[in-house]
């Protein structure tokens, strides 16, 4: 008897639980059935200006996602004006889900854009875009390699 005593609140626990996670989910917009899947994402290159000053940064950029899946409208105001020319660019390229018949059509994501340096002499493969779903790109380079008049003349490198 105590044995079916536990099942009956574990089961009434789980129930409880997703109940919950449902309830969190509806109340925060995220419907399961309308999430917004991305189909094709593009990483933007590091802009030179912000390279050439050593920036990096992690921009958020809103976007309203038009009913056939392009970027409608995006909300560029929290970019650093080094970065905003190369996120204007790309932005727009992405793409996503159509929304269904009777899904909601104002759907609204945030992309998130990472810019990371790193060392001169990183392997290539470690310099490649990183994909972080569902809408985070990180985008990693090294600064270029200024070859000096002094070390032209002697012939080192």
């Amino acid at each position: 008897m105590k044995q079916r005593g536990r099942v009956r609140s574990s089961v009434s626990l789980v129930g409880i639980l997703f109940t919950m996670v449902m309830f969190v989910l509806v109340a925060s917009g995220q419907d399961t059935d309308e999430a917004v899947k991305v189909r094709a994402a593009v990483a933007p290159f590091y802009p030179p200006a912000a390279m050439a000053l050593l920036e990096e940064g992690r921009f958020e950029i809103p976007v309203k996602i038009a009913p056939n899946g392009d970027v409608g409208e995006a909300d560029f105001k929290n970019v650093s004006k080094m970065f905003a020319p190369a996120l204007k660019l790309i932005v727009p390229k992405w793409k996503f889900s159509a929304a269904r018949p009777g899904q909601k059509t104002d759907r609204t994501v945030t992309l998130v854009f990472v810019f990371v340096i790193k060392s001169q002499g990183t392997n290539r493969l470690d310099l490649l875009p990183i994909f972080r779903p569902p809408y985070e790109v990180e985008i990693r380079d090294t600064p270029a390699y200024v070859e000096t008049s002094s070390r032209r003349r002697s012939g080192r490198r």
